[in-house]
């Protein structure tokens, strides 16, 4: 049975998610040096706040990941056999969801082990006892909720969704939006989280040494590729929902700019957190040059599924290329600016050659 669970979660699991981790050993090994991170755990044992909002946070939102991931998992139609864990003792349930819980968690386990070790060596034990506490609860509570959700199949599948629905007349620029809240809430809140904690990190970096605009292009960059998650939803829910849209008489430009239009809506709680902990010497020039590259870079990928909507395991390695390939423009100084006018070109190329084209794979 661990090995069921294991090739139907925790495999499937890391299988699904190999772009965010990919992403992650690219930041966390190429974008930043040992320095900065043995200097980010010594500031965090030192000071408990930052431990709880910028690592705690984050630590939590990869485990609402998790229990989002098995939650969807126990409730698929083709993994009822899953219920049958029910049958099973409770001490063996436990056991076998601890299992799984351990692998998909062993990320945060590395870096929480990692924080400790420095905690340790600087003989602060009040960290110690707070993140090893921390631990239990977030390996605790979601083994419950598991052994629940195979008890219940009907409420687990609503266990993890806010209940607060936008009723209203809408515009077309905010279909996607009110889609999104209404019935992608968590990948929503999760994506925005990670999203706006990465820039408040990068803009926060600012003060301990000498940086250039480049930093703020890599957060940038990030917060562009993180909302890979949201771009693919959008594509599913015009073929389902919008597909009249093409019979209508409007012109390839505004239907370019109404989509754009959605977009810039998305990155507003980004622009928001940017403001608010823009560094100073930077510059107002930079703060929106940043914002158009994100912009452009946000509207080229979704311009990309036009022309390739295969939604299959490769797209992971594309994004990968196509995430180094800006890193190394964005190393090399090529201005923001030139690198926003060929993403906008580029993606409005794309856009009015395969939009009417378009042939997306079959949902079942």
């Amino acid at each position: 049975m661990q090995r069921v669970l294991h090739l139907v979660i925790s495999r499937a699991f890391f299988q699904q998610n190999i772009g965010f981790f990919l992403v992650v050993l690219v930041v966390g090994g190429a974008f930043m040096r040992a320095e900065e991170h043995l200097a980010l755990a010594k500031y965090a044992v030192y000071s408990l706040p930052f431990l709880a909002i910028f690592f705690m946070s984050l630590w939590m939102l990869y485990t609402l990941k998790v229990m989002q991931f098995v939650v969807k998992s126990i409730s698929d139609p083709r993994q009822e056999f899953l219920y049958l864990l029910r049958l099973v003792s409770i001490p063996k349930q436990i056991s076998l969801w601890l299992m799984v819980h351990l692998t998909m968690l062993l990320p945060v386990l590395f870096y929480s082990f990692f924080v400790i070790s420095q905690a340790i060596r600087f003989q602060v034990w009040l960290p110690v006892f707070v993140i090893l506490i921390f631990l239990i609860l977030i390996l605790a509570i979601p083994i419950w909720l598991y052994i629940w959700a195979t008890k219940h199949p009907n409420r687990s599948q609503n266990f993890l969704i806010f209940n607060s629905v936008i009723q209203f007349q809408l515009p077309y620029s905010l279909f996607y939006i009110r889609h999104l809240i209404a019935d992608q809430k968590m990948l929503l809140f999760l994506t925005k989280s990670f999203t706006c904690l990465v820039l408040i990190g990068v803009c926060v970096l600012y003060p301990t040494d000498q940086y250039d605009g480049r930093l703020i292009g890599l957060g940038i960059l990030i917060v562009a590729f993180a909302h890979t998650v949201l771009i693919f939803p959008f594509h599913s829910f015009e073929q389902r929902h919008l597909l009249i849209l093409k019979n209508l008489p409007v012109s390839n430009l505004k239907r370019f700019v109404y989509q754009a239009f959605v977009f810039a809506l998305l990155l507003i709680p980004e622009v928001i957190v940017l403001f608010r902990f823009w560094p100073n010497g930077l510059g107002i020039v930079l703060f929106f040059q940043a914002i158009c590259l994100g912009f452009g870079l946000l509207l080229l990928i979704h311009s990309y599924l036009y022309f390739r909507p295969d939604q299959d395991e490769t797209f992971a390695w594309i994004v990968f290329w196509a995430f180094m390939a800006v890193f190394f423009l964005i190393m090399f100084e090529v201005p923001f600016e030139f690198q926003s006018a060929v993403y906008l070109v580029t993606s409005y190329f794309l856009f009015t050659r395969n939009y009417f084209s378009v042939e997306y794979r079959e949902e079942t």
